[in-house]
């Protein structure tokens, strides 16, 4: 399967919109998903989510997380998890 580098075009937050939506069950308007959308607490995502977001963000972004950055607060919404990727990369 050939994969879009969704980074190159859009938004970290679109990035992981768009992977959600495509990957996902979520079932609502895209426009509901927003930055601050809780991604477990509203069923948009689950513990198995959580591994496919990390895969996605470590391919698409270029970064490795450790074990202390997979915390559930670090993948609590869009906005949390762009800002884990900040993080990460200003580290590297």
């Amino acid at each position: 399967m050939c994969r879009v580098r969704y980074v190159q075009t859009i938004s970290r937050a679109e990035a992981i919109i768009t992977f959600i939506i495509e990957n996902f069950s979520y079932e609502g308007p895209p426009e509901k998903l927003t930055g601050s959308t809780p991604l477990l607490g509203n069923e948009v995502i689950d513990s198995m989510g959580i591994l496919q977001i990390i895969g996605f963000i470590e391919d698409e972004f270029d970064i490795e997380f450790g074990d202390d950055d997979l915390s559930v607060d670090n993948f609590a919404t869009i906005d949390a998890i762009a800002e884990l990727i900040d993080r990460k990369r200003l580290e590297a």
